[in-house]
């Protein structure tokens, strides 16, 4: 169970940004890594404080150079406090 926490992703799929909610129980800082459907690092985001409650950011289906990331399914990584939680997104170009 992850109480500690909840991820989102909407719109889920998407076309050609979509929105990361990460609510928190309490402060933390996070890390957020959007990888490919082989486990590969597309973009990553700073390490950010986030506080308690809601917290979005927005992927705008781009790698980490600035191209655009091929249509497919992408999972949002989010690391906090040590533990992680995962959700899967669809970018349909």
């Amino acid at each position: 169970r992850q109480s500690w926490a909840t991820l989102d992703v909407r719109p889920n799929p998407f076309n050609p940004r979509t929105k990361i909610e990460i609510e928190l129980d309490r402060a933390a800082r996070v890390e957020v890594a959007v990888l490919d459907a082989r486990g590969r690092v597309v973009r990553r985001f700073d390490a950010i404080s986030m506080s308690r409650g809601l917290n979005s950011l927005v992927w705008n289906g781009e790698d980490q150079a600035g191209a655009p990331a091929p249509s497919g399914v992408y999972f949002v990584h989010v690391i906090a406090d040590g533990r992680t939680m995962t959700r899967k997104a669809a970018l349909v170009r």
